[in-house]
C-alpha cells in the first residue's frame, strides 16, 4: 500500500485547531504543547479503506491512531458518507477525534470502548445531535472492545452515560477513572466501584440515571 500526502491549508480546521486543543487540555488537565496531534484529510472512501487497511462503512468518517487523526473530506460526504457535510458537526468530528488522543496518552494499558467513545461525544457536544435519546440504558456495557454488537452500536447510548456521570458527580471523578491505568475490564470495574462507590452495572447508572 502506497498513499501520497500533501500539505494542504483547510481554514475551518486551522483556524479552530488551537481553539480545540485548548478546550480539550482544559477538560482533561493536559497541556499538550509539543508534537501537537496531525490531522490528514483523506480524500476518498476508498484510499480511508486502505488508511484503515479493511473495507469500511459509510458512517465511519474518522479515526485517531498514533497522535495522528483521519477525516474524510467533507465535500465527499454527500457521495461517500452516510450523512450531509455541516461545518459545525465537522469540527465536532475533528473535537472528538482528538479527544481519542487526549485519552490515549493519560491511559495505559486498557480503557473499555463505551467509555472511550461516550467521553468523546461528550466533550464533541455530540450528544445534542443524536435523535434518539435513551430512556434507559440497556447495552453500552456490552462493548469493552468491539463498537458493533448486532443492531446496537457504541454511540447509542455512552455519550449520555458519561454525561450523567459528570452531571450527577463531577469531573473529577471521571478523569480518576481515565487515569487508572487498568490491565483489562475486570480490574477497571474494581477501580469504578472503587472512584464511585457502587458497582457498575445498568440498574445502578440508571437509577442515577432518572435521579
Amino acid at each position: 500500500m502506497t498513499l501520497k500526502i500533501s500539505s494542504t491549508k483547510v481554514s475551518l480546521i486551522d483556524d479552530n485547531y488551537q481553539k480545540i486543543m485548548s478546550e480539550l487540555g482544559d477538560f482533561f488537565g493536559v497541556k499538550w504543547i509539543e508534537n501537537q496531534p496531525k490531522i490528514i484529510i483523506v480524500d476518498s472512501r476508498e484510499t480511508f479503506d486502505e488508511v484503515m487497511n479493511k473495507k469500511t462503512e459509510k458512517w465511519l468518517i474518522g479515526h485517531a491512531s498514533n497522535r495522528t487523526i483521519y477525516v474524510l473530506d467533507g465535500s465527499k460526504f454527500k457521495t461517500e458518507a452516510d450523512r450531509e457535510y455541516n461545518e459545525e458537526k465537522y469540527l465536532a468530528l475533528i473535537k472528538h477525534e482528538l479527544s481519542h488522543l487526549f485519552i490515549e496518552i493519560l491511559n495505559q494499558p486498557y480503557i473499555p470502548l463505551w467509555l472511550n467513545e461516550g467521553i468523546a461525544i461528550y466533550i464533541a457536544g455530540q450528544n445534542k445531535s443524536r435523535k434518539n435519546i435513551p430512556t434507559e440504558f440497556k447495552n453500552f456495557l456490552k462493548f469493552s472492545k468491539e463498537s458493533i454488537f448486532g443492531k446496537e452500536t457504541v454511540y447509542e447510548e455512552s455519550g449520555f452515560v458519561i454525561e450523567t456521570l459528570i452531571n450527577k458527580f463531577n469531573k473529577e471523578k471521571l478523569i480518576k477513572l481515565i487515569k487508572s491505568g487498568n490491565k483489562d475490564n475486570e480490574s477497571f470495574n474494581k477501580c469504578f466501584k472503587n472512584i464511585y462507590g457502587f458497582d457498575l452495572s445498568y440498574i445502578n447508572i440508571n437509577k442515577i440515571y432518572h435521579l
